[in-house]
């Protein structure tokens, strides 16, 4: 992309973030007051697996595991616990086959994993609340690495989802973000390259990074058309290295 082109769009995103119409920032707060209630949730840990997984490679399986409330009920943390391991990873991937979640299969045996991790460390509850006194967001995303599936985006977008105040700086690199940074031109070898473009802006139009994430999740092709872009297809960016989630060999089944 021409370098004039660059500055003319990136200059309209941030008139437009710095003059977001009324509607955007109700959204945005109702956001947070939502991430801010989901944090109570005593299954959180658990539950923040699940829906990383629904949605890791294509969205579509969240509704099919959390709009429908068989599947939804029967994976469960105390459901599932109740069940010997080869039984709670059969019912995990005839679950997620049912809501259509990509890779089932590999999924559930991550999933069965990092259930054996949560039980193994005293349950989700006790679990996180380890994880939330740990000293800022490089520890509390090492801590959700450790998890099979969770890479980067992830250990990030799972605290940003409960409203983490360590996370108001950092973005999930989603392809709706990556929409925008193709929009813009942007092309990085790294993740944290990536991020800090992103932090930088946030600190020229006076948000949080974690504002323009949830802002670029939810209202993309507004934020597109104020650009001056046409919508633009959800194609997946480039893949940053080092993106890659805790895939490794797994431990076999009790």
């Amino acid at each position: 992309m021409r370098d004039d082109t660059f500055r003319l769009r990136r200059r309209q995103l941030i008139a437009f973030l710095r003059n977001l119409p009324p509607d955007l920032e109700e959204s945005l707060a109702r956001t947070r007051a939502r991430a801010v209630a989901q944090s109570r949730r005593r299954d959180l840990l658990w539950y923040s697996l699940l829906g990383a997984m629904s949605t890791l490679g294509s969205s579509r399986g969240h509704a099919g595991l959390f709009g429908d409330a068989d599947n939804r009920r029967s994976v469960e943390y105390g459901r599932l616990r109740s069940l010997t391991a080869s039984a709670r990873h059969r019912v995990l991937e005839s679950t997620l086959r049912r809501a259509k979640v990509r890779m089932p299969a590999q999924k559930a045996r991550w999933l069965s994993a990092d259930f054996d991790i949560i039980e193994e460390n005293g349950g989700p509850a006790k679990m996180l609340r380890r994880a939330r006194r740990l000293n800022g967001s490089e520890e509390k995303m090492r801590f959700m690495r450790q998890f099979y599936g969770i890479g980067p985006k992830y250990s990030r977008d799972i605290w940003m989802d409960i409203a983490d105040p360590d996370f108001d700086d950092r973005i999930a690199l989603d392809v709706r973000v990556q929409t925008i940074s193709r929009a813009l031109g942007l092309r990085y070898e790294s993740y944290e390259e990536h991020e800090r473009f992103y932090q930088n802006l946030a600190q020229q139009v006076g948000r949080t990074v974690w504002q323009l994430d949830r802002l670029f999740y939810g209202h993309k092709d507004r934020v597109l058309e104020a650009m001056g872009v046409a919508r633009a297809a959800n194609r997946p960016g480039p893949r940053h290295r080092g993106c890659g989630a805790k895939t490794g060999r797994l431990p076999g089944r009790r």
